[in-house]
Order: C-alpha cells, then sequence, then structure tokens
C-alpha cells in the first residue's frame, strides 16, 4: 500500500511538472518555425522581428506571474529592456508615417534604444545579487567581464555582413 501510494505522488508531481514546463515547449513550438522562416527571408519583415521582441517580454512577465520569484523586480526590468527595444524598433521603422520625415540622427529613437541598456544592466545585477552576497564584488566583476566579452564577439562577427 505504501509503494502504491508513493507511485501515486509521484505520478501526480509528473503531471505538476509537465503542466509546468508545458507553456514553455509550446512558446518555444510556436516561434521556432516563425524564427527559422524570418532567418531564412521568407518572413523578413518588421513586424515578425517585432513579433518575436514583445513575446520574449510576455514570455518573461509570464514567468514572473507565474512562479513569483524572488527578485521579481530584476525580471520585471529585463522585460521593460525588451519592451522598450520593441518600441524602439517600431519607432524606426515608422518614423516617416509617425513624423512625416526621413529618419533622422539623432532621432526619437535613439533614447528609447538607450533606455535598454539602463534596464537590462539593471535587472541583471538586481537578479545576481539574489545569488550572490551584496559585499562579493569579484563574482559581478567575472559576469560583467563574461558579457561583456560575449556581447563583444557577439556584435563583431554579424556586423561586417550586416554592413555590407
Amino acid at each position: 500500500m505504501n509503494s502504491q501510494a508513493t507511485s501515486t505522488t509521484s505520478q501526480e508531481a509528473g503531471r505538476r511538472r509537465l503542466l509546468e514546463v508545458a507553456p514553455c515547449w509550446g512558446y518555444l513550438a510556436a516561434l521556432a518555425p516563425l524564427i527559422s522562416l524570418y532567418a531564412g527571408g521568407p518572413l523578413d519583415r518588421w513586424w515578425v522581428f517585432n513579433l518575436v521582441g514583445l513575446s520574449s517580454a510576455a514570455a518573461v512577465l509570464y514567468g514572473v506571474h507565474r512562479h513569483r520569484p524572488r527578485g521579481w523586480l530584476g525580471w520585471q526590468l529585463i522585460a521593460l529592456g525588451l519592451l522598450l527595444f520593441v518600441v524602439g524598433d517600431f519607432l524606426t521603422e515608422h518614423y516617416r508615417p509617425l513624423f512625416g520625415s526621413e529618419l533622422p540622427f539623432p532621432s526619437a529613437a535613439d533614447p528609447v534604444y538607450l533606455a535598454v541598456y539602463p534596464c537590462l544592466a539593471s535587472g541583471l545585477v538586481a537578479i545576481t545579487r539574489l545569488r550572490r552576497p551584496l559585499n562579493d564584488h569579484g563574482a559581478l566583476i567575472d559576469a560583467h567581464i563574461l558579457g561583456i566579452g560575449v556581447g563583444t564577439l557577439a556584435w563583431q562577427f554579424p556586423t561586417p555582413t550586416t554592413a555590407r
């Protein structure tokens, strides 16, 4: 009887876990074809890019709502950064219809784009601080060094092909 009760409890836990991860797999299943069609060219449109960006912010907010993490503010700042990036892209893409002229430099989208970085950085710092004590500056510096290094590589390799 006891092993049967344990088996039933284990099965219920497995079902609960499946229900917890099902939205994540559904999100990936819905976005994978969309992203591949965008990257492959047939759906290379501004609205696809912005839809993926909006869905990323929505996924972060859904995760915060569903799991209620201790560092909810950091996650909300990350979602805000993702949302601001989409707003910046929208302003850039629709500058002429919105403002009646060609996109100048600097434009109204630039402050929105620039606001992305403090949001993302603040969110990452807030989440990092939850895992480490406030006085562990070495771990924070290590994380920033790694992030800047990866970001620099990600920026340098696609840039020459994009600039042509």
